[in-house]
């Protein structure tokens, strides 16, 4: 995702490489606040995610990267283009098995039996303390700069991603806001926060 506050342009053109591969680039025209996807047009394979930008003087400025793996355990290389259990790279085998220099899918597949994957909350919102808000000297920066949260649980993702345990949030007029709290055993009443 592009920064949400200012210079979305700064992302035009950044390319994705897997090791020393290029996965791919981003627009040549990029906006703030909006999410970008790179897919590789071929699996690729390697130690290293780099993301590049190679315009002078423009820094490279990202608000959140996410990177997914494909395993190939659900593709039928029976029904492969070239025919059954045939290939030309690896990924026309399944999983983990390798395309022999006779073009032939050899090796385990690694694949693991499949079942539906598990939807899991990736955080539980409860109240610590209704009306109080964490002390001056405890609070981290501001992650609803834009006032857009609409309840404490997409406070939550932000301050998840931050890295906080706890959190102060509020949609009160003139007093809107999601921060980390550093600490909540110093904490002071508030007509406007709770810390969750």
């Amino acid at each position: 995702m592009n920064r949400r506050d200012c210079c979305g342009d700064r992302l035009a053109g950044t390319t994705v490489h897997i090791g020393n591969v290029l996965c791919g680039t981003l627009p040549g025209s990029t906006a703030t606040a909006q999410w970008y996807t790179v897919t590789c047009a071929t699996p690729l394979s390697g130690n290293n995610i780099t993301i590049r930008q190679d315009t002078t003087y423009t820094a490279l400025q990202l608000a959140t990267v996410e990177v997914y793996g494909y395993d190939n355990c659900h593709h039928q290389e029976a029904t492969n283009s070239w025919g059954a259990h045939k290939c030309r790279s690896a990924s026309d085998c399944t999983g983990a098995r390798t395309c022999s220099r006779f073009q032939w899918c050899t090796g385990d597949s690694a694949c693991a039996s499949s079942s539906a994957p598990v939807v899991r909350p990736t955080s539980v919102v409860s109240t610590y303390s209704g009306s109080r808000q964490c002390h001056s000297s405890y609070l981290g920066e501001e992650l609803d700069k834009e006032g857009v949260f609409a309840d404490a649980a997409r406070c939550a993702l932000a301050v998840t991603e931050n890295g906080c345990e706890y959190f102060q949030f509020s949609t009160s007029n003139g007093n809107r806001g999601c921060r980390c709290c550093t600490s909540v055993g110093s904490n002071q009443h508030s007509n406007h926060y709770t810390i969750h």
